[in-house]
């Protein structure tokens, strides 16, 4: 067969050409699938070599390309994983969650009976058991669930079996455990099956469950790492008991929460219950596990977007100004018989192979800043470590490149169209930055950059000045040179807390480098406190849920002063009342103003009516100042201090001063309470200022994370700006040696110059702060402190571009001065 033959042959059968027909036709269809392979690998080429000759155009528009697709493909791919990828569950969107002080153990049963809304309801409640491990007594996540959890979720075990109607007997002791957890304490699920774990602080009865099955997870369903999941065995009381519900074909989250509504006003109405145990809240399960996160990543991902819009018009100026530079090249090939298809085709492929080397750049660089992101997330994001460079995430970056490359090549495409072959080639090299209108257009797209970069840096300002507002506001307590730990000994009684920590103080405190040792049930910032119902000057008060609860903590004599809380009136709690058995409290300020308004708090009476101090009375003899229970974004709340031998805790938080680095008594005092408590679990040792810092890590990171893309917004619209003065002045440089050759001082240049800069940076700043002042309202839930319209945000914001955007255009403007009036107007 002859070469012609052999290659007629491949190429028809590439094309679907028929080759066994020979004669004239094959031979024509062979020319046109070889002549249009050719042209277009010619295409191809001559893209690759104009780029190649260009390393200053291709390096300039590579690099932002790069960042600005990596920004957004990491957003992508977080807002993927997070928001837009539906929960592992079947019909996620048909689960929603109940929750509120209506919904108990006790009327669980009738809820799910009279409940009309639901296919299945199952109860879930989460606990904190401790279990024994080889490495001694252990806290683990846990969660207690009711009989149809498992098939309402569409979970299977991956060895043994789960949860089935027999373990949900008073008597049962089965349990499922995940296979990381069955991993890490056995070797393996399988060697888990039919061990037995011995766990305190269930509830229950039973301490001793065997495992009867494992499974790989529950998905994000919980806000913990769940390791355990026990079977929920009736309570002798009542207990609140929030659910997860798979709503029936056709009803809708705002039905089945006026039917909740409903019957917890009845059932509350039935009982006499107080008012505020009569709430239920019904939520979309995904929109629960979301929580504020979903404004996060949302934000993340329009913050990314609009870098990338600033990205796509830098590049799109500088292509702008290059193919004002090639105008006289094509202008030659076109008198040389060049086709303006084939042109349009060439300048298709150096737009398609820009954006797509910019693309695979953009890629590697979006899955280093999502390992990042997940790495530094001081918080638990849902699903965030899910997010990961998969098949949405490359369709996504496909999709930009396609839009990129078709706007890359728009208006060379024009200036193509409608060249006009003499005067092309009459200007020659005279013209360097194209027509007034191409100008102006790139004007507008710097214009358009400062405003994106304004809105940017707008919404940058309000967290970071949030975060600004949270760090400096004094907590009510000194947290400097405090080491703390949570002691858990929950296998003892309450009563053996009070030697225990009478013993640990005594020991701990003949440490060398230690002032004193105090304990708590629980800490500022930790949020931990119990909400009993009291009565105070007449007035009740209720508890759990009510707005008006009065968080109680119960204290060693000494804890307000190692914790530096001021008195602003009476006394501290001594050892004298706790030997004298003196029932004394100290309130807070803010119990003072809301409940003793007008009266002196000193030496008024407080009586519980609920808890384990049921009818016991106390005399107030202190008030403190007001701090934090719940961390910095929350306003105080009323509290009462009580001494820790009333109202002794299995488990407590025991706070260290030191009269150095707190963090290297930390060993030191863990070897102490090992020896004092044996079965005690020691979890969150750190220093105080750690635990007030974790308060703040939120709108921390918050204000990191936009500033870090505000910041990459403002240094490409700078760049913008730098470009246009740039070429700007070359295109000028004859005007500017006529200047100079006029009379005009290096002061009149630079100020002509100057005058342009201000003008873009004006006009950007006009577009973008009444923009930003409207999207700003959309951080309303991230902000504490400050409103989305504060002034001091958007006057620096303003400011910082303002100054910025004359100083890009500063060396610019000294070039233009330093023109040399003679070359200028011999080179013209």
């Amino acid at each position: 067969m002859s070469g012609w033959s052999s290659g007629r042959e491949a190429g028809c059968k590439r094309k679907g050409v028929n080759a066994s027909s020979g004669g004239i036709k094959g031979r024509v269809a062979y020319a046109v699938i070889v002549v249009s392979e050719d042209v277009m690998l010619d295409d191809l080429r001559f893209a690759v070599r104009a780029l190649l000759k260009a390393p200053g155009f291709l390096a300039v528009a590579l690099v932002p390309l790069a960042l600005g697709i990596g920004a957004s493909a990491a957003a992508f791919g977080i807002l993927n994983a997070v928001l837009l990828r539906p929960l592992p569950y079947p019909e996620p969107e048909r689960l929603v969650i109940l929750s509120g002080r209506g919904l108990t153990t006790e009327r669980f049963a009738e809820w799910q009976q009279r409940a009309t809304s639901y296919d299945a309801l199952a109860a879930i409640d989460p606990g904190l058991p401790m279990v024994d491990t080889v490495d001694g007594p252990d806290r683990l996540h846990s969660l207690l669930v009711s009989r149809d959890f498992f098939s309402m979720l569409g979970l299977r075990a991956s060895a043994g079996r789960l949860l089935v109607a027999d373990d949900f007997r008073s008597d049962s002791s089965s349990l499922v455990v995940t296979d990381a957890f069955a991993a890490r304490l056995f070797g393996s699920p399988a060697a888990a099956l039919g061990r037995v774990l011995h766990l305190a602080g269930t509830g229950y009865y039973n301490e001793r469950y065997q495992i009867v099955g494992t499974l790989r997870s529950i998905g994000p369903l919980a806000d913990e790492e769940v390791s355990v999941l026990m079977p929920m065995l009736p309570l002798p009381r009542a207990e609140l008991c929030p659910a997860i519900a798979h709503l029936k074909p056709g009803v809708t989250i705002a039905a089945a929460r006026a039917e909740a509504e409903g019957m917890a006003i009845g059932f509350a109405g039935a009982s006499r219950s107080r008012p505020d145990q009569r709430n239920v809240t019904v939520e979309g399960l995904k929109a629960r596990v979301l929580g504020d996160s979903a404004v996060t990543v949302r934000l993340i991902f329009a913050a990314a977007i609009l870098v990338l819009l600033i990205t796509c018009a830098n590049v799109a100026h500088l292509v702008l100004v290059r193919s004002s530079a090639r105008r006289r090249n094509v202008a030659v090939r076109l008198a040389l018989g060049a086709s303006r298809v084939r042109l349009v085709r060439g300048l298709l492929w150096e737009s398609f192979l820009l954006s797509t080397a910019a693309a695979v750049a953009g890629l590697f660089l979006s899955t280093w800043a999502v390992r990042l992101l997940v790495a530094v997330a001081p918080y638990r994001v849902p699903r965030l470590a899910d997010a990961h460079t998969d098949v949405a995430v490359i369709g996504f970056t496909g999709v930009t490149v396609a839009l990129m490359s078709i706007a890359f090549a728009v208006a060379p495409l024009l200036s193509v169209r409608g060249l006009d072959l003499s005067s092309a080639l009459v200007e020659g090299s005279r013209r360097v930055a194209g027509s007034a209108r191409q100008r102006r257009f790139r004007s507008l797209l710097v214009s358009i950059e400062i405003a994106i970069a304004c809105i940017v840096l707008v919404s940058a300002g309000l967290l970071i000045e949030t975060f600004v507002t949270l760090r400096p506001s004094h907590p009510g307590f000194n947290p400097h040179g405090k080491l703390v730990m949570r002691v858990g000994n929950t296998r003892a009684k309450e009563s053996d807390s009070i030697a225990l920590v009478g013993d640990l103080q005594s020991r701990i405190g003949a440490l060398p480098g230690i002032r004193g040792v105090a304990a708590a049930s629980d800490l500022p910032m930790t949020g931990g406190s119990w909400l009993p119902a009291i009565e105070v000057a007449g007035h009740s008060v209720a508890g759990g849920a009510s707005p008006d609860a009065v968080s109680v903590r119960a204290v060693t004599s000494n804890f307000l002063s190692i914790m530096q809380m001021p008195l602003v009136a009476g006394r501290d709690l001594s050892d004298a009342d706790i030997a004298q058995g003196l029932g004394v409290v100290v309130v807070n300020r803010e119990f003072g103003r809301r409940f003793l308004a007008g009266v002196n708090p000193l030496g008024q009476r407080v009586r519980f009516t609920s808890g384990a101090s049921a009818g016991h009375t106390f005399e107030i003899v202190g008030v403190a100042a007001d701090a934090r229970i719940f961390g910095e974004t929350t306003a105080s709340r009323p509290e009462l201090y009580v001494p820790f031998s009333v109202e002794p805790h299995r488990g407590f938080y025991l706070v260290t001063e030191a009269t150095g680095d707190p963090a290297l008594s930390a060993g030191s005092v863990r070897t102490i309470v090992r020896a004092l408590a044996p079965g005690a679990v020691i979890t969150n040792v750190q220093t105080m200022d750690d635990l007030v810092g974790q308060a703040v890590a939120r709108p921390r990171f918050h204000a990191w994370l936009l500033g870090s893309l505000a910041g990459l917004a403002v240094l490409l619209a700078l760049m913008g700006i730098y470009a246009v003065m740039s070429y700007a002045v070359a295109e000028r440089r004859h005007e500017m040696g006529v200047r100079i050759a006029v009379g005009a001082g290096t002061r009149d240049i630079l100020a002509l110059v100057l005058r342009s800069a201000l003008r873009l940076a004006l006009v950007g700043l006009a577009i973008g702060l009444p923009v930003a002042f409207v999207v700003s309202r959309t951080l309303r839930a991230l902000l504490y402190g400050t409103a989305p319209s504060d002034p001091r945000s958007y006057a620096a914001s303003g400011a910082i571009l303002l100054t910025l955007s004359l100083a890009a255009a500063l060396m610019p403007a000294i070039r233009a001065a330093r023109v040399d009036p003679v070359h200028a107007l011999r080179s013209d």
